[in-house]
């Protein structure tokens, strides 16, 4: 397992809790659905963070307010899960620029919002396989 921490906008937060989440009866791990999205939808990913990386030049140099923002920790499971989070961060750096991690989080946590998660479909009840 590899921990990584990392603080997303609250507003994404809310949304991945009660949009994507709020109807399932067994939950993933934020981690796994961050890794289920960069393996499902790796090139929506890499425009979010192109488009995060173009927009982030532009911030104001002078005052800054506060973000209000949601701390998570992230654990991954090393061979796999970090690993598509990492291939999706390194094919989108493309020219250089400096992507991180939470970045890489965020975009992918905002396609996940925008498509779902299919790969954790709510069972029905009696529906075990055997």
């Amino acid at each position: 397992m590899t921990v990584v921490a990392v603080r997303i906008p609250k507003a994404l937060y809310d949304a991945v809790v009660h949009d994507l989440l709020g109807g399932l009866v067994e939950r993933p791990s934020y981690a796994q659905i961050i890794a289920w999205t960069c393996e499902d939808h790796a090139e929506e990913v890499i425009a979010e963070l192109t488009y995060a990386t173009t927009t982030s030049a532009r911030a104001p140099r002078g005052r800054k307010l506060a973000s209000d923002s949601v701390p998570l920790t992230l654990r991954f499971q090393q061979l796999t899960e970090r690993a598509s989070l990492d291939d999706v961060i390194r094919r989108a750096r493309g020219e250089g620029a400096k992507i991180t991690r939470t970045a890489g989080v965020v975009a992918a946590l905002r396609v996940a919002v925008k498509q779902g998660i299919p790969a954790a479909a709510p069972q029905v009840a009696g529906s075990a396989v055997a």
